[in-house]
């Protein structure tokens, strides 16, 4: 499963920045003899720390196998450490994390 995270931090050594994304291949065949890879999930998000200690968040979901193979969304949290049900990780900001 190819995956990948980039961090970014500021001039105090805080993260200010967070991305990732990866992708789950599997092959698939129409009639078991000749196989192509499908895109059975894939999920990228970007997240931006803003100055009252908030997170602006892109997150785009996809896969070959949904009907709407394309899912955007923009959201912010209050900071990007525990997961809801959407899978973005919120918690209430910590003194370390505060600037």
């Amino acid at each position: 499963m190819p995956a990948r995270q980039v961090l970014g931090f500021d001039a105090y050594d805080r993260i200010c920045f967070r991305a990732y994304d990866y992708r789950l291949l599997d092959p698939y065949s129409d009639d078991d003899e000749e196989f192509y890879t499908l895109l059975t999930y894939g999920e990228s998000a970007a997240g931006w720390r803003l100055k009252d200690r908030g997170w602006l968040l892109y997150r785009r979901v996809q896969s070959d196998l949904a009907e709407d193979p394309w899912k955007e969304e923009f959201r912010w949290v209050a900071d990007w450490a525990k997961q809801d049900n959407n899978g973005y990780e919120i918690r209430t900001p910590t003194p370390a994390l505060m600037a």
